[in-house]
């Protein structure tokens, strides 16, 4: 009897094992099941081409051979539509059984080619059961087709004896053993590999987020540096920069437009630059324009990412506005070109100039530098006392359409793991063969010394000669391979021997196992892999059919039944070919699957990165900036009175001290915001100082920001508080500074709501009139090189 084969997987058993967090199958599980699926059927539908040809050469009535035709042709149509999901797979493997035993029936002749062929189709219907439909149900039927078989060879060819109905029920239940084991290992391994690729896109998902939350605030506290912040800031200091008031009202209306938007979606902002061509709508300075047309830019704006057309226009008003502000002229040049892959956006002004030096955190660095580097761009900016300045902006570009960012992703190589897989299910598939084919010899012809065991050792040496071709060079590998197929061939001449070249127990012809050694080829990589694979091929089918036509007569077996086994071996390795560019075309279409959703969430990742931008200032209670600036530009507000110009220094002071605080402290920092906005409500003064860190466990950051926020609603009006935040050695440790008895008042009733490990690492201290709170924490510090960095406020601000 044909063996069994030990060596994939069961649909059910990979479908039943998500590997993803969203419940779906991963690319590795999917293309396994699906490629094992089509291959299968296929193989079965092909197979019976083979049967028909084992019904034209036997010697049965013409009605009877037509019968039996017409039933095979039904059956590989069947098998074909099962294949294509037009009809379920149970259906084919029902009705392969019942043609298998019908051609049992029919043929009454136990060593008939008929007959042999009929047992191989009974065997690849077990594997088609195990492999193309669940897991349970694939186990009952195989099971009862191990019992009811028998069963009806016993009742239906009685002369036959318990011999072949004893084979059958020994070979289908060695095929479901050796499937479930088989499955088991290749499920593991590809659960592994999805998981894996689960795991790294489910972090760089996270990483994304992060990065775009980040992204957000940080331009976001760039437009309010280069608008509010300036403005109010130039108010509270006075003097020349506040003479001009017509100037002073525009510039408040245009800062109440911006911050207003802040607050808005992206797809609802006006001011969001989306072309090029927008750097040229500055009304500080009278431009004078040269390089690029409109169309060119328009194209080039095709060619970049929203993220890398906001900061080179940003950084390009930036540097107007550094014209209008300190060159003391009204006009600037402004010239575009792209050349050497690079747009390149040159600002140049005959002003007054400075002597060159950028300040670390200041100004154009983070105006302009910071912006570029967050994009891949790089600005330069040369001056001399006297001589003018000039900006120049470099942004590589390829003109192609522009890729979402959000595409980036964690590798996934769909090729190499497609490979992978084939490799480890074809050491799978020769070991299966070798193990089963020692249980079958030793079951079906018990205590007899056959040839099928030397055979069985061909496959052994087969299966260490690949494993070391794996571990040595291209040519000693190439040699290694090329002797896998000798020893493929003599396992075919041993078995074949071992019944007497079909002329003694043909029925038990283990015909599949030399089969080891062919898919042993296909899976180790050469440098034409294609080219080995059907010289392989062909010289193993050579050899089948020389056996078959020249020797097998002279030693009076079966030609026949040799020819037929011969198609097993080589039917199997072209179902095993098909089966692994199965792999790779699945893979790829399963992938831009998954792809696609993998953007999609990477777009909602993006948006809700967005969203969390928004909340940030919304917490900053932006609109007491907005009721200033609006009120300066409607002329309600004086900007030169004392009054105006301390509300401003206050403002100004809250924005900057915002716009200070790190965006990635995704825990801590909302508290912080709130804290700030509390002391801004009641006119006080907070001195914040937060060393970029923030708070690992997200329940004890509202905790400790609890503790911030009921402190800054303590202090009285016009008071002053001082918060630190320091990280050592993966603790922060925060420190509440403030007027007694109001902050001490405020620790007490923190303290009495909290949990007994959270109020074991609080204290509170009076010394003289001020009350001291400390908090230690678990945190985590931020990279400062991340994010952008606001420094001290500068000394002297200018509207005009």
């Amino acid at each position: 009897m044909p063996m069994a084969v030990a060596g994939d997987s069961p649909s059910q058993s990979l479908r039943d094992r998500p590997a993803d967090r969203s419940g779906r199958a991963g690319w590795a599980t999917q293309t396994l099941r699906l490629s094992m699926r089509r291959t299968l059927l296929t193989g079965l539908a092909a197979w019976q081409v083979v049967m028909l040809g084992a019904i034209v050469v036997s010697s049965l009535s013409t009605s009877l051979a037509s019968g039996l035709a017409l039933a095979h042709a039904v059956l590989a149509a069947l098998a074909l539509g099962a294949r294509d999901n037009r009809i379920p797979a149970w259906v084919v493997v029902v009705a392969s059984y019942l043609v298998g035993v019908l051609d049992w029936r029919a043929t009454g002749d136990l060593d008939a080619t008929l007959t042999f062929a009929a047992c191989w189709l009974v065997n690849l219907t077990a594997l088609v059961c195990a492999f193309a439909m669940s897991r349970n149900l694939a186990i009952v039927l195989v099971a009862l087709s191990a019992l009811l078989v028998p069963l009806a060879i016993l009742v239906t060819n009685p002369d036959w004896g318990h011999g072949f109905p004893s084979a059958v029920l020994v070979t289908q239940l060695a095929i479901l053993t050796a499937t479930q084991l088989g499955s088991w290992a290749l499920s593991s391994f590809t659960a592994t590999a999805d998981e894996a690729v689960s795991s790294s896109r489910d972090a760089f998902r996270e990483a994304v987020t992060r990065r775009t939350r980040r992204r957000e605030v940080a331009e976001d506290a760039r437009v309010l540096h280069d608008s509010a912040i300036n403005t109010l800031g130039a108010i509270a200091n006075g003097g020349a920069g506040t003479s001009d008031v017509a100037a002073v009202r525009a510039r408040c209306a245009r800062d109440v437009v911006v911050v207003r938007e802040l607050l808005l979606a992206n797809s609802e902002r006006t001011t969001t630059a989306t072309s090029f061509e927008e750097m040229f709508d500055s009304s500080l300075v009278q431009l004078s324009r040269s390089g690029l047309d409109a169309r060119q830019l328009a194209r080039l704006s095709n060619a970049a990412t929203p993220d890398q057309i906001r900061a080179v226009v940003g950084a390009t008003r930036e540097l107007l506005l550094n014209t209008f502000k300190h060159a003391g002229v009204q006009r600037a040049e402004l010239g575009t070109a792209f050349t050497g892959g690079e747009l390149i956006v040159r600002v140049s002004d005959r002003g007054r100039g400075f002597d060159g030096a950028i300040r670390s955190g200041r100004g154009l660095a983070r105006s302009v530098f910071a912006r570029m580097e967050l994009v891949g761009a790089s600005a330069t900016v040369t001056s001399e006392e006297g001589a003018g300045t000039t900006g120049i902006i470099r942004l590589p570009l390829a003109l192609s359409p522009s890729q979402d960012p959000g595409s980036e992703h964690p590798s996934v190589d769909v090729v190499a793991g497609g490979e992978s897989l084939v490799r480890r299910a074809a050491f799978f598939w020769a070991t299966g063969v070798t193990v089963v084919g020692v249980v079958l010899e030793s079951v079906n012809r018990v205590g007899l010394a056959s040839a099928a065991y030397p055979m069985l050792a061909a496959n052994v040496v087969a299966i260490v000669v690949a494993w070391f071709a794996f571990r040595v060079g291209p040519r000693l590998r190439t040699a290694l391979v090329l002797s896998l197929v000798p020893l493929g061939v003599a396992a075919f001449t041993l078995s074949a021997a071992a019944v007497s070249f079909g002329a003694v127990d043909a029925v038990l012809w283990q015909a599949l196992a030399p089969s080891a050694a062919l898919v042993l080829v296909l899976a180790v990589p050469v440098a034409d892999p294609r080219r080995t694979a059907w010289l392989s091929l062909l010289i193993y089918a050579l050899a089948s059919f020389v056996l078959a036509g020249l020797v097998t007569p002279m030693l009076g077996g079966a030609a026949l039944t040799v020819l037929v086994a011969g198609l097993v071996g080589v039917g199997f390795t072209l179902a095993w070919m098909h089966f692994r560019a199965a792999i790779g075309q699945i893979g790829w279409k399963v992938n831009a699957d998954q792809e696609a959703v993998f953007r999609a969430r990477m777009q909602e990742s993006r948006i809700e990165a967005a969203d969390e931008a928004r909340r940030y200032w919304l917490q900053a209670g932006l609109d007491g900036s907005i009721r200033v600036l609006d009120a300066l530009a409607k002329g309600e507000a004086d900007p030169d009175s004392l009054q105006t110009r301390s509300t401003c220094a206050l403002e100004e002071s809250f924005l900057r001290q915002v716009s200070l605080l790190s965006s990635e402290a995704v825990h801590l920092g909302p508290w912080l915001v709130r804290a700030l906005s509390e002391c801004r409500r009641r006119n006080s003064v907070l001195r914040l100082s937060a060393d970029d860190v923030d708070i690992v466990d997200p329940e004890a950051a509202d905790r400790l920001g609890q503790l911030l926020v009921s402190s800054a609603a303590a202090i009285p009006a016009a008071g002053e508080l001082t918060i630190t935040v320091f990280e050592q050695h993966g603790r922060a440790t925060c420190t509440v500074v403030g007027d007694s008895p109001w902050i001490s008042e405020a620790g007490q009733q923190w303290a009495a709501l909290q949990p007994v490990g959270m109020a074991a690492n609080f204290t509170n201290n009076t010394y003289g009139s001020q009350d001291v709170l400390q908090l230690s924490l678990g945190a985590r510090r931020l990279s400062t090189a991340a994010v952008d960095q606001w420094d001290s406020p500068t000394t002297e601000m200018s509207l005009t």
